[in-house]
């Protein structure tokens, strides 16, 4: 996680949707990645009690 805050979390999740669309199944972004990469945010500083796997 620390080496993914280093280029950033957008850029980690544009190679990791490349590689989803590229056949890669198994390989989507998880939402976790999706929510701090949209919002700016790095793993070094997520609250993973609050973003932890969601009920429903």
């Amino acid at each position: 996680m620390w080496a993914a805050d280093g280029p950033g979390l957008l850029e980690v999740f544009k190679e990791v949707e490349a590689a989803h669309a590229a056949g890669g199944t198994g390989s989507e972004p998880a939402p976790l990645l999706l929510d701090l990469a949209c919002s700016g945010g790095r793993f070094g500083t997520c609250d993973l009690a609050r973003s932890g796997p969601r009920a429903g």
